[in-house]
């Protein structure tokens, strides 16, 4: 694979300083917003990166080798700062994107608070891990400081150690260092400020060892068909697994779901221009469409193509496609629909000459009783 395809491939998603709005709300209104944006970075890229006039680290590396690198970090406000660094692997998220926030540590606590709520489906923490696919994940072999202390308008270096693994690979390794500022105690404390929009920026860290083109493979996990839930709405949950080290830019998925052994469409989903980042798994979100889950066999019928764009070698112009037949069980369905933000009501399953019938059969009855009433009155 030449080297300008491999800074094209990546230059779109992580050839820029990625910011990242995150809102916290509470249930109530709002009554003011909070900008945190007093600090900002920028990657000091190495002499040995071909490319100078990129905004992300895209290094060709060697087993054993030990690197070291700087991000200038500012603080433009009138005091002290504290920003917060973590090294990320990349991921593929339920929206289908390629994701840089995904941190493994605070995934495991989200978890662990997740299943606090008794409100909300419980998630398996075994769950919560890398691909089984990745078999270097970035965290494991980059190394930074968790946070860094900025005094008033002024920067520091913030250092990364790269020491990579022993074994070669092929492919990509893809992650990214994500800073996010720390809340000050005024703002933490302020009880009016019900929206905190705070900045995070995501600096891109792309590893090759050399060029070797390699052909992409999907599998779709039958086992990991499952009912579930996305902020409370029932979807059913596909997982589909990129298990090499290829970046998938270009990507349409289609999917139906029927009931095993008919031809009609019960759901369905259809999307292009998806992302799917290398060695990553992900839940593909069928919109159950606010109904309940009901116990039964079905199928998924799935298909997954990638294109080349942007001079990608023609290896990775790819097309996958599953027909599997899975089980809702009732216990998975009544567990998921209690759950549910919204559950729209069975509609009835009378038939409308069912209904005239009834309507006739109450006619019928009425006048046979006033004509029974008329003959009584009528002897008298």
């Amino acid at each position: 694979m030449n080297i300008r395809y491999k800074k094209e491939a990546v230059g779109i998603f992580i050839g820029f300083i990625l910011i990242l709005l995150i809102g916290m709300s509470s249930p109530s209104h709002a009554s003011a917003v909070e900008n945190s944006a007093s600090f900002s970075v920028s990657p000091v890229i190495p002499e040995d990166q071909e490319n100078q006039n990129y905004s992300y680290f895209d290094l060709l590396v060697h087993p054993n080798e030990e690197k070291v690198l700087e991000v200038n970090v500012s603080n433009s406000s009138d005091k002290e700062i504290t920003v917060f660094a973590e090294i990320n692997v990349a991921t593929t998220n339920s929206n289908v994107v390629v994701d840089y926030s995904w941190n493994l540590e605070n995934e495991l606590e989200k978890a662990k608070k997740n299943n606090e709520n008794e409100a909300l489906l419980p998630i398996k923490l075994e769950d919560v891990a890398y691909d089984n696919t990745l078999k270097y994940p970035i965290p494991d072999f980059v190394k930074g400081d968790k946070e860094i202390k900025i005094p008033a308008q002024s920067s520091k270096k913030y250092k990364l150690t790269i020491q990579m693994p022993s074994e070669s690979f092929d492919g990509v390794l893809l992650g990214g260092i994500r800073f996010i500022q720390k809340e000050s105690e005024e703002s933490a404390a302020d009880q009016n400020v019900q929206i905190k929009n705070r900045i995070a920026y995501v600096i891109g860290l792309l590893l090759r060892e050399n060029d070797k083109e390699v052909k992409p493979s999907m599998v779709l996990n039958q086992k990991k068909i499952i009912a579930g839930q996305i902020n409370g709405y029932n979807k059913l949950l596909v997982n589909l697994q990129n298990e090499t080290p290829v970046m998938l830019r270009d990507v349409t998925i289609k999917a139906e779901i029927r009931k095993k052994g008919s031809d009609e469409v019960l759901h369905s989903f259809n999307q292009t221009k998806l992302r799917i980042a290398p060695n990553s798994n992900f839940n593909l979100p069928i919109d159950w469409e606010n109904q309940p889950f009901k116990a039964g066999e079905y199928t998924a019928d799935v298909t997954v193509e990638n294109k080349a764009i942007d001079g990608e070698p023609e290896i990775v112009n790819q097309k996958w496609h599953w027909d599997e037949a899975f089980t809702i069980e009732s216990k998975q369905a009544k567990a998921v629909n209690e759950k549910a933000v919204v559950i729209e009501e069975e509609p009835s399953t009378w038939s409308y000459s069912q209904l005239w019938m009834g309507l006739f059969i109450l006619v019928f009855l009425g006048l046979v009783i006033w004509i029974v009433r008329l003959k009584k009155k009528l002897k008298k």
